[in-house]
């Protein structure tokens, strides 16, 4: 059945492709980059790795389902990830953003692992800050992130909404699987979707509608 296939798509996709990767990489990573070694902070690290994994997992496959086409799918795919990623703060000072941008910043899973892993390393620590033709001067780590627009006490609640969007997206894919698999509405997709790549002029052709309207080959 659909449900039995996407559950174990997507269980299969999380354990090998999501949590099993980011064990590997915060074991490896965490201690080289000399992270703060309390055995706390280092499970929120991992915690937040393989949740914003598996977020990203989901999320791309949702979008693959509508799709017969892996390039259609693929540029979407990396297209959506290219702007969740710069809402995130890390390319982006969010909080001198226009308005617009600040608003729609609550929709990237990436915002929350940004600020999530930021609060976790440096709440209520002091940093050293060196700059050119300045002596080195201490300053308190929670300043630095509210100028970033972060908020380093929201560990807790980034962790919560990043368990949510993973749940979403999997809401999500059992939505679009469903919606894929009624007949008409896959028909109306495909010939959306070739309307779109072969031009409006297609079907008024003699011949034309039926190879406008052909399904796409994955």
């Amino acid at each position: 059945s659909l449900p039995a296939v996407l559950v174990t798509k997507l269980s299969m996709d999380m354990l090998l492709l999501r949590v099993v990767p980011a064990f590997a990489f915060t074991a490896c990573f965490y201690p080289l980059v000399n992270f703060d070694p309390d055995i706390g902070h280092f499970v929120a690290f991992l915690a937040v790795a393989v949740l914003v994994n598996v977020a990203a997992g989901t999320l791309v496959a949702a979008l693959s389902i509508p799709f017969d086409s892996l390039g259609s799918a693929n540029l979407c795919a990396t297209i959506l990830m290219l702007v969740l990623l710069l809402l995130n703060g890390a390319l982006l000072n969010l909080s001198d953003a226009p308005p617009m941008v600040s608003m729609v910043q609550s929709l990237s899973f990436f915002r929350f692992g940004f600020q999530a892993m930021l609060g976790n390393e440096l709440h209520d620590k002091v940093v050293m800050i060196q700059a050119p033709g300045v002596d080195p001067f201490p300053l308190s780590a929670n300043l630095f992130l509210n100028l970033l627009g972060i908020d380093p006490t929201r560990l807790q609640a980034d962790i919560v909404a990043l368990v949510l969007f993973g749940a979403a997206h999997c809401v999500l894919a059992g939505l679009l699987l469903k919606w894929k698999a009624t007949p008409s509405a896959t028909t109306a997709w495909q010939r959306c979707i070739c309307f779109s790549r072969l031009g409006p002029e297609a079907g008024s052709k003699p011949g034309g509608s039926s190879k406008a309207f052909m399904p796409l080959e994955a």
